[in-house]
């Protein structure tokens, strides 16, 4: 085992080693990580890496060095400052460290840089710390790329999962300006809100052109991040990276070409805590309606719709879920940043004629304010839809996948994942793997998903989507859906990247890691949920980021079971840990899918 002086020495002669290399002559990022991660294992054989496939950077690397402190630093606890230090120099190549970092993630810009963003102690493991990094060219961020770093208690980089850009783009001084951004985006707005047909995300109400508030943000553009393989709107022959101006109109976001004005990329950025507050809005759509229930206030009137009471109840219970699973503190868990407690939970029921539920992420049109909740009339009856869209604001505040794609396949499935947990908890036994089955329209025999089979007999990814025939989900990763294919293409805004479709990979996944079964000719021995629900909240929380993809997130449950049995916690065994890579390769989410 490698002691943390050993490691520095070792990285630091690494990073020496490939610039000189890099200096020399041209290499591919894939050959100075494949020699980067040869010089390592040379002194630590128990380094293991993930690659991503497609930018041939690692998506995971694990036994980087020690955990264990050393006497000096067994006397005390690391400080948020001093995490935030060891980060900065794990990146930076011109550090007493070595940076390692900056080797194992190579760019096409010397003028790249890692952020710090946000730093928090590991809610399983006493001693380590996880940070939240964010890349940037100068002051632009580069959308979607980003890592969590993992350092134990001799203040070292343990291990980390990210999801980074090559950064090939140089130049970050756009030749469109601002407002000739946003007039393309308003003009493409116009274009796709003339598409209606039937589908998940339908219902979910449209920006007001007049008077939506818009803002723009220069940024870096990689679709090999955010982008599915499929999509329409970014064609497979153009993905090259570029400076874009990201343009929100309210809940909608445009990435518009910083050189022609090109529409590169779109899609709706609105996923479909104790104290509590909810609005009865009556079928109207102008809020915030009648406030019937404020526990902040004290006011308490006779609710004159089972739909309040039912919010009520049931943020109750995702909020005590929440709290006694994993003693976090509403959708933000903002006491773990010294704040005085957790966010109010707010729901506003009866939104007009909506047929849909949804989370608020910032305020627009169907939307009041940030972090709430937005039901139509019967949907908060459904416990897993309001534990479903309670967990997109927990996703929202430790992930922030991007929902587009498959990281918002991604962030779909694990909002499922805890609004099944939830209902299993709170249900009395009869909870179930099904999502949805008590709204209105929908029963036991068709809810709007099935987590324990999530083609239903309805899934032809040749034939366009219909709610009543073909709404099914793919259940394998060879079976992933684009945006060419009939059944996403046929939908308004092709669902985001299929979001809502290709979900059912993921949660046929936590279906066998949770009950286990026989899948495509393998057989799972399940774990059990409360074990399953462990798993996905630590790969939440240490092991995704903004733009990981499916494989990334199954790896993510994968290496949680590691971490859990390493620390002795919760009980969890290496047979559990065999049973969640059988569960995995039962889905077609290996490494490298």
């Amino acid at each position: 085992m490698l002691r943390s002086r050993d490691v520095s020495i070792c990285l630091c002669v690494l990073a020496l080693a490939c610039s000189a290399s890099l200096g020399a002559g041209a290499q591919s990022p894939r050959e100075t990580v494949t020699r980067a991660i040869e010089e390592v294992k040379r002194t630590n054989p128990r380094l293991t890496v993930t690659i991503d496939p497609v930018s041939g950077l690692p998506r995971s690397i694990r036994g980087l060095g020690s955990g264990l402190p050393d006497v000096a630093a067994a006397r005390r606890e690391l400080t948020a400052d001093e995490v935030r230090r060891v980060v900065r120099d794990f990146f930076d190549r011109r550090s007493a460290a070595g940076g390692l970092g900056a080797t194992l993630f190579p760019a096409g810009n010397n003028d790249v840089r890692q952020e710090v963003m946000r730093v928090r102690k590991d809610p399983d493991i006493p001693g380590q710390w996880v940070a939240l990094v964010e890349q940037r060219v100068g002051n632009v961020r580069v959308f979607g790329s980003s890592a969590k770093v993992v350092v134990g208690p001799a203040a070292t980089v343990v291990d980390l999962t990210a999801s980074m850009s090559t950064v090939e783009v140089t130049s970050v001084t756009p030749s469109v300006s601002q407002g000739d951004a946003v007039e393309a985006a308003r003009q493409k707005l116009q274009q796709v809100m003339q598409q209606s047909p039937e589908g998940p995300g339908r219902g979910l109400p449209w920006p007001r052109l007049g008077d939506a508030a818009t803002s723009s943000e220069l940024v870096i553009f990689d679709p090999a991040l955010t982008v599915s393989p499929g999509s329409t709107a970014a064609p497979a022959s153009d993905r090259k990276q570029r400076l874009v101006w990201m343009v929100m109109i309210d809940v909608m976001r445009f990435f518009v070409d910083a050189q022609d004005k090109s529409i590169l990329h779109y899609y709706r950025d609105q996923p479909s805590a104790r104290v509590r507050k909810v609005f009865d809005l009556k079928g109207l759509t102008t809020f915030p309606g009648e406030s019937v229930i404020d526990e902040a206030a004290g006011v308490s009137a006779p609710p004159q719709h089972a739909d309040v009471g039912l919010a009520f109840d049931n943020t109750g219970k995702v909020y005590d879920y929440f709290k006694k699973t994993f003693d976090r503190d509403s959708f933000d868990d903002s006491d773990r940043s010294n704040s005085p407690g957790g966010g109010i939970i707010e729901s506003f029921v009866r939104y007009g004629a909506l047929s849909n539920a949804y989370w608020c992420l910032q305020p627009g049109n169907g939307c009041p304010k940030a972090n709430v909740m937005v039901y139509g009339i019967g949907y908060a009856a459904a416990l897993d839809i309001v534990g479903h869209e309670f967990g997109h604001g927990v996703i929202a505040h430790e992930a922030n996948l991007v929902y587009s794609g498959e990281p918002g396949a991604v962030n779909e499935a694990i909002a499922d994942i805890f609004g099944a947990l939830i209902e299993h908890v709170f249900a009395n036994g009869s909870g179930n793997w099904l999502i949805g089955e008590r709204l209105p329209q929908r029963s036991i025999e068709r809810p709007a998903r099935d987590m324990s089979n999530p083609t239903m007999g309805r899934f032809n990814r040749a034939q366009g989507y219909n709610g009543t025939t073909n709404d099914g989900q793919p259940d394998h990763y060879a079976d992933v859906v684009s945006e060419r294919d009939a059944i996403c293409n046929s939908l308004v805004l092709f669902d985001n990247g299929c979001v809502h479709i290709n979900s059912g990979i993921l949660n046929k996944l936590a279906h066998l890691i949770a009950e286990g079964g026989r899948h495509r000719g393998a057989t799972v021995d399940g774990i059990g949920r409360e074990k399953l629900a462990r798993l996905v909240y630590r790969a939440l929380t240490l092991k995704l980021n903004q733009s990981s993809n499916l494989a990334a997130a199954a790896n993510g449950f994968a290496e949680s079971c590691d971490d859990l049995v390493s620390a002795d916690v919760a009980g969890f065994r290496r047979s559990d840990c065999a049973a969640v890579r059988a569960a995995v390769n039962a889905v077609g989410l290996a490494a490298g899918s």
